[in-house]
């Protein structure tokens, strides 16, 4: 329970307000889709640091959670890479169509590149998660020099069932 109220809080923590592509100028739109790259690009760094401490401590549950996460990360920048491209010759084509499908992916890309780093960040690992050796302590309520492991056959006691004719 106190994992999904803390993975709530950092997804929400991390999270700006929801960028709406229709209130944005068109020419604002170029400025507004370089720092969404940049915002990519530094949150893809982070991740690689991330994926290299998890390396580095030899922390494999946490290695493979943060290596998923900044796989799609990078998918997802590739993909913000190109649109920004389409962005730009759609600016200059001035296709307002074009224009608005592009943001759209790149403002998307931004959003779940966000949210992927935040996801990161409550990826436990093994070193955060073990807590000793376990001790496994038996009590056996039986008779001394019992076999606590043998089988016990109980016969159940069935009673004679209830006459339903009077004829026998």
């Amino acid at each position: 329970m106190f994992a999904l109220v803390l993975a709530a809080l950092l997804l929400t923590a991390d999270k700006e307000p929801a960028l709406d592509p229709s209130k944005v100028p068109d020419t604002q739109k170029a400025e507004i889709a370089k720092e969404l790259l940049e915002k990519i690009k530094d949150s893809l760094k982070k991740l690689e640091k991330s994926t290299k401490e998890s390396r580095a401590n030899k922390d494999a549950i946490k290695l493979n959670c943060v290596s998923d996460k900044m796989n799609q990360a990078k998918g997802l920048q590739a993909v913000a890479e190109t649109s920004e491209k389409t962005l730009k010759e759609a600016l200059a084509n001035k296709d307002k169509e074009v224009i608005a499908h592009e943001f759209d992916k790149l403002a998307m890309a931004g959003q779940k590149v966000t949210q992927l780093k935040a996801e990161s960040n409550t990826c436990i690992g093994e070193l955060n998660v073990y807590a000793g050796d376990t001790v496994l302590i038996v009590e056996f309520e039986g008779k001394e020099g019992e076999d606590p492991t043998a089988l016990v056959y109980v016969v159940p006691f069935l009673p004679r069932p209830v006459q339903v004719s009077p004829y026998q």
